[in-house]
């Protein structure tokens, strides 16, 4: 792994950072640091990058992922940790990277599914979990849980939207202000194409579709959305 710093303006670059290690990758930043996660033979270690200097910390948060299974999320200086307690319940904790304080911010998550969980953002304060209920396989739901982190209130997410058939989860794409970008739907259209010959072709294609939607709505489960509309 070797970290380089481009200059836009001018192209040039110089390394900041060079290990021989196959297994280090950077997994978020903060300030004027890089979040580099280590893995070795027992745990899985995180520790920082001074970009300016190049220095690199000690070890700031490690567990043993052997005997130890969690989903972890990196936003800012915080590692946010889903940690399995007595199934299916599972809890959420923060831990902050510069002082090594560890919180826990929810518990009692009912997670079915420990492979298809994931945190899938930080979002206005909030902790979005996305995950599934596979009990019934005939019947695979899929879940979204939304956390506050002031409160640790845990609430499921019932915005949903049906792509062709498959239900998916509203996804945020931006935020700006009081309002949330979202993918909320899937559109089918008959388009022509024209091949390498010049040949048109007309085909039906699936094109996503995007509405904004205020951020209280969101947190709230009201589908209350301001559609963008586009050339399709």
């Amino acid at each position: 792994l070797e970290i380089r710093e481009i200059d836009l303006e001018t192209g040039e670059s110089k390394t900041i950072y060079a290990t021989e290690s196959s297994g280090e990758r950077i997994f978020g930043a903060y300030e004027d640091c890089l979040v580099l996660e280590t893995v070795d033979e027992t745990s899985r270690n995180y520790c920082s990058i001074n970009v300016r200097s190049g220095q690199k910390s000690e070890v700031q948060y490690s567990y043993p992922y052997v005997d130890d299974v969690r989903t972890e999320f990196v936003d800012g200086k915080y590692v946010y940790s889903l940690r399995p307690e007595e199934d299916p319940y599972t809890s959420l904790y923060r831990i902050d990277l510069m002082s090594g304080e560890e919180e826990k911010i929810a518990e009692k998550i009912e997670i079915y599914d420990e492979d298809s969980t994931r945190i899938s953002g930080v979002f206005d304060n909030h902790v979005e979990i996305e995950t599934s209920d596979h009990r019934n396989v005939d019947a695979v739901k899929l879940i979204k849980y939304i956390v506050d982190l002031d409160s640790g209130e845990c609430i499921p997410s019932s915005l949903q939207y049906d792509a062709l058939g498959v239900t998916k989860n509203i996804a945020i794409l931006a935020e700006s202000g009081d309002s949330f970008l979202t993918r909320n739907g899937v559109k089918k259209q008959t388009v022509t194409v024209t091949d390498n010959t010049g040949v048109p072709n007309t085909l039906e294609a699936a094109f996503p579709q995007y509405a904004l939607i205020a951020k209280n709505d969101y947190w709230k489960n009201v589908d209350q959305y301001q559609s963008i509309h586009d050339s399709f």
